[in-house]
């Protein structure tokens, strides 16, 4: 959050949206790039997300303390949950609103959905329907030469 903030200090006053990329994230086009523009200029704000296909479940009674363990769980409805990725794009000002009442509330933003949905601005995902992986760890570079060597 603090590297955007920075970021955001420096774009000039004609700036009117911001997209935010981690770079973690190299198989993005330039033709989502362009879906990315012609929504955020209507809408505020969009991401490049995907939804959930995975089953996913709660603990609702984690020991911490335990490596192995019995547990009652609870079934989270996949059908709502949406995974997010970059770049994350919106208006600069809903942004910067958003930062600074993260800053009030000492709040530690992961991404800037998270910091939009501190403000209550509508953030318009958009699954790209190809992978966009990120590279976090050094095994993560055999998937993507796997796609690269695809395309």
């Amino acid at each position: 959050m603090h590297s955007v903030a920075n970021a955001l200090a420096n774009c000039p006053e004609s700036c009117e949206f911001v997209y935010i990329h981690d770079c973690a994230r190299p198989m993005i086009t330039s033709a989502t790039i362009n879906k990315l523009k012609d929504i955020v200029s209507k809408e505020g704000a969009a991401v490049i997300a995907r939804p959930l296909h995975d089953t996913v479940k709660k603990i609702l009674n984690l020991d911490p303390d335990k490596k192995h363990f019995s547990s009652l769980t609870e079934s989270v409805d996949r059908n709502k949950i949406w995974i997010m990725e970059t770049p994350q794009c919106s208006n600069i000002d809903w942004l910067r609103e958003g930062i600074k009442v993260a800053e009030e509330k000492n709040i530690l933003a992961t991404d800037e959905v998270s910091i939009l949905e501190l403000v209550e601005r509508p953030v318009s995902l958009v699954n790209p329907h190809y992978p966009n992986p990120k590279i976090t760890a050094p095994t993560d570079f055999t998937f993507i030469n796997f796609l690269l060597s695809q395309a």
